[in-house]
């Protein structure tokens, strides 16, 4: 076994065969000769880049030469795939041909978290969220088939900033008074309202914003990745074997998803703050300010599974490193009406035991 440094190169050092990267192993073998490098601690960490570099960048690259992007002829998806790699599926819809999409790879990534789960962890793990899904038709669970999974590294951007923010609101503060109502005395409550200004301010760290075109809706609620810490610089070696999807946000648009993100997480700090000093808080706005903002381009793995029914088609995702999942699925008509029924029952038969009773 010999070791793998940053810049390995793809072919295999004994037999010149294709190295790709082994999950199970936690290393790059080679499937002719079963030469395994192992992975070095990376020397540096993933490089971030002030915002105003990645939007000057020309964003015109295939990665060093190491990459080449190819386009679904089904379903539209954009792969950036290792340069050397010839036969070839589409990771989200299983179609056979592939094509060259004509376009660049774009900004190059600075980290890639490797995966963790291999495709049996991962099967194991949707075959069991599949017989949780009670109400999914059981047909379903026969054509959402686990062997189907595909692994793909999913683009992300992150942003580091610090974010400031002036808010104005209103804290309440509850009062009691005596009333006359119709000849008697009751205490009655109040709420005096005062105008609060005041200032709240946070670094944030790391806010992940997905960049492809596929799933965004399914991956934001995937977003349990530690990049702080799982992050190792990109090398196009881990591409072997694997499928990248080329993002299709660019940093500009998905800095102006983040700002909502942090701007979001400020309010809730303000509010929190009036609330702090009195009993109740109404109508606080904020005006954010964003210094000192970085960014990144990652990549993150993900298993995913496509199927369709009924006409229409459905993905589940799975998270390569935690094993969470998130999906869309068919519900089962039959199935819920017979959920309402038993429901309706169940009350008759309380109201009738009711009535009897009294």
């Amino acid at each position: 076994m010999q070791s793998a440094s940053s810049g390995a190169g793809r072919q295999c050092p004994n037999c010149g065969g294709i190295m790709e990267f082994n999950i199970a192993k936690q290393k790059i073998t080679c499937k002719n000769c079963n030469t395994e490098l192992a992975l070095e601690a990376p020397a540096h960490e993933p490089r971030e880049h002030a915002f105003g570099e990645i939007k000057a960048s020309a964003a015109q690259s295939n990665w060093d030469g190491a990459t080449r992007v190819l386009a679904c002829e089904v379903c539209g998806a954009e792969i950036t795939v290792a340069a050397e790699l010839t036969s070839l599926r589409c990771s989200f819809c299983g179609a056979p041909k592939l094509v060259p999409s004509g376009h660049s790879a774009g900004i190059a990534p600075e980290g890639l978290m490797l995966f963790k789960l291999g495709r049996q962890e991962a099967g194991i793990a949707f075959s069991k969220w599949l017989k949780t899904r009670f109400f999914a038709p059981s047909a379903m669970k026969t054509l959402a088939q686990a062997d189907a999974l595909s692994s793909v590294y999913s683009p992300f951007w992150t942003f580091d900033a610090q974010a400031e923010g002036d808010y104005a609101g209103e804290g309440g503060t509850t009062h009691t008074r005596i009333v006359t109502r119709n000849g008697k005395r009751e205490t009655e409550r109040y709420i005096v309202w005062t105008t609060v200004r005041g200032h709240v301010s946070r670094f944030f760290d790391d806010i992940l914003i997905y960049a492809g075109g596929s799933q965004g809706k399914l991956l934001a609620r995937l977003k349990d990745f530690d990049t702080a810490h799982g992050l190792i610089p990109f090398d196009g070696a881990y591409l072997s074997g694997f499928q990248a999807e080329t993002y299709r946000l660019s940093p500009e648009a998905a800095f102006e998803d983040a700002k909502k993100t942090m701007t979001a997480e400020l309010e809730g700090m303000a509010r929190a703050e009036i609330r702090r000093s009195y009993d109740s808080e109404r109508g606080t706005r904020l005006s954010a300010s964003f210094l000192n903002v970085m960014c990144k381009h990652v990549l993150l793995p993900l298993w995913f599974s496509g199927f369709s029914y009924g006409g229409k088609a459905f993905c589940v995702v799975i998270n390569g490193v935690t094993g969470k999942i998130a999906g869309a699925y068919p519900k089962s008509a039959a199935k819920i009406a017979a959920v309402v029924a038993a429901g309706l029952l169940l009350l008759a038969a309380i109201v009738w035991i009711f009535y009897t009773n009294s």
